[in-house]
């Protein structure tokens, strides 16, 4: 990770109720090193955390249809 801010994808999904409960799910893209320094904080309002992969599109990959 380089000096400066680094652009992180994460969806979170789930509704108030879930929130109130710390049971929010996150969905996470971008930069390896920059989503292990933020995951404490999405594991800490939420249940999980899903890693999609390296590159910030990918971040709402979890939401596609399937045709």
């Amino acid at each position: 990770m380089s000096v400066g801010a680094v652009y992180l994808a994460s969806p979170v999904i789930g509704q108030s109720a879930a929130a109130a409960a710390k049971q929010l799910v996150s969905v996470i893209a971008g930069d390896p090193e920059a989503i292990e320094y933020v995951k404490p904080i999405l594991n800490f309002i939420g249940r999980e955390t899903i890693v999609v992969g390296g590159d910030v599109s990918q971040g709402k990959s979890l939401f596609a249809i399937p045709s």
